[in-house]
């Protein structure tokens, strides 16, 4: 069948070959995009690269269809976008998804396509709006066109990192309006169903069987502590809650609201109670624990402190059980996903050694991890070497170290026979840092195998 130009008015008929050759193309792409881990190059280029090809792939396709005017070129692009639509949706299940296909790993692409879309939508309309040639759309066409762009606009705004990270709650609630796109788009053009439908229904058969694991894992609040510089320490009771060192959980606790927020998991499986530390950053995680040392302060009952669980979720994409030697950097809080996996590591007969090195910025936020620590060391004497920095101030003891680490310094001097897997997580300086700084040094002798703790939504 040969490949002709779209109309420029009415309703597309649902074998357009643009639509159709668009959703195979970038689909097979993104999957390609998401497995292939591009080892031969620097780590804070890989998800870059892999970005700009498939906007690249975008606009190669903008330019291959058949099209003999801009108006159908911008016809072109709706279909383009509506190609992207079931990509998008397609990123964020949860639960129901493609075997190594990791939820937060995919996060990244899932916002990149949001951008697209938004950037070929905004080229369709103003190329109708702007020709002197086009046919008068009626009042629903251009009413539903521009609700559905609008709430795509507000999505996309509020996504972005400046609100995820200080205003989550305005994230949280605006993406709701992917009800009012989607639908919006749908009675513009009745094409946009067919494509966008079957990634719509298994998102919410997804949603549905989260919120059903939610209910399933019953979670009791065991122990609470307000630890220094803002930090709560939950400890908790589930008896069916699975888990793996470094996943984390969507946890919402009622008497506070009820949204749902990402916390990783600090203990590692075989304790006797699962443990989150959260720190009071934004809005939302300063009114938890100035809740949670109220309740302390009055002596409430821990178990009278609701809590909802959804997952677990993530994971390390390097198997640090299989190596003999580990390298941890954390910078702050970021400890956190890596305290999960020394217990289990120090308790493997394979590992030798776990070296440590966590930098923050006063000395008693050591509290944060001390008795876990200090158990740690104490049970397995010469496996675990732990170097703590302070970067303000002057520490009070031989054990403190004052000052920022000399990462490649600390790498280079580990270069041994073998190789070492290494996990970050941090300031996106520090993670950045590490990343470069073991591919600099790995070689065929000493190969460094490097998980970088991102956790950005």
């Amino acid at each position: 069948m040969a490949l002709t130009a779209p109309q420029t008015s009415g309703i597309l008929p649902f074998d357009t070959p643009g639509a159709w050759i668009s959703t195979i193309v970038l689909m097979a792409l993104l999957q390609i995009l998401i497995y292939v881990p591009l080892p031969f190059l620097v780590p804070k280029l890989r998800t870059p690269v892999k970005i700009t090809t498939y906007l690249v792939a975008n606009l190669i396709l903008l330019g291959a269809l058949p099209a003999t005017t801009i108006a159908e070129r911008s016809v072109n692009a709706a279909l383009i976008a509506t190609g992207n639509m079931m990509a998008m949706f397609t990123l964020v299940a949860r639960k129901i998804r493609m075997p190594g296909a990791d939820f937060t790993a995919t996060l990244v692409y899932h916002r990149w396509i949001g951008r697209i879309i938004l950037a070929l939508c905004l080229f369709h309309g103003l190329v109708f709006l702007g020709s002197p040639t086009r046919s008068t759309p009626n009042t629903r066409t251009l009413i539903t066109a521009n609700v559905s762009f609008a709430a795509l606009l507000i999505i996309t705004t509020f996504s972005h990192s400046i609100f995820r990270r200080r205003q989550f709650e305005l994230f949280y609630y605006t993406h709701f309006l992917y009800v009012i796109f989607v639908i919006a788009a749908m009675l513009h053009q009745k094409l946009i169903a067919i494509y966008v439908l079957p990634a719509m229904l298994l998102y919410l058969l997804d949603k549905a069987y989260g919120y059903y694991t939610s209910y399933r894992n019953t979670a009791v609040v065991r122990h609470v502590l307000i630890l220094p510089h803002r930090v709560a320490r939950i400890k908790f009771a589930s008896a069916t809650l699975k888990y793996k060192p470094g996943q984390h959980l969507w946890v919402q606790f009622s008497a506070i609201d009820r949204i749902w927020h990402p916390y990783s998991i600090s203990s590692y499986p075989g304790e006797k109670h699962i443990t989150l530390h959260i720190k009071g950053l934004g809005n939302y995680t300063e009114k938890l624990v100035k809740t949670l040392e109220f309740r302390q302060q009055e002596s409430a009952n821990p178990r009278d402190f609701p809590m909802s669980i959804d997952g677990p979720y993530g994971g390390s994409t390097v198997n640090y059980s299989e190596f003999s030697h580990v390298l941890f950097f954390a910078g702050g809080i970021g400890i956190t996903p890596l305290a999960s996996h020394l217990g289990s590591l120090l308790e493997s007969a394979k590992l030798k050694e776990i070296r440590l090195v966590w930098t923050f910025q006063q000395e008693d936020q050591y509290e944060w991890f001390s008795e876990e620590l200090v158990n740690l060391h104490a049970k397995f004497n010469g496996k675990l070497i732990i170097d703590a920095y302070v970067t303000r101030g002057r520490p009070s003891g031989d054990f403190f170290l004052a000052g920022r680490p000399k990462i490649d310094s600390i790498v280079k001097g580990l270069v041994r026979e073998g190789g070492w897997a290494v996990g970050v997580c941090g300031p996106t300086t520090l993670v950045r840092e590490v990343q470069q700084t073991c591919h600099q040094h790995s070689s065929t002798k000493c190969k460094f195998h490097v998980h970088d703790e991102t956790f950005i939504l």
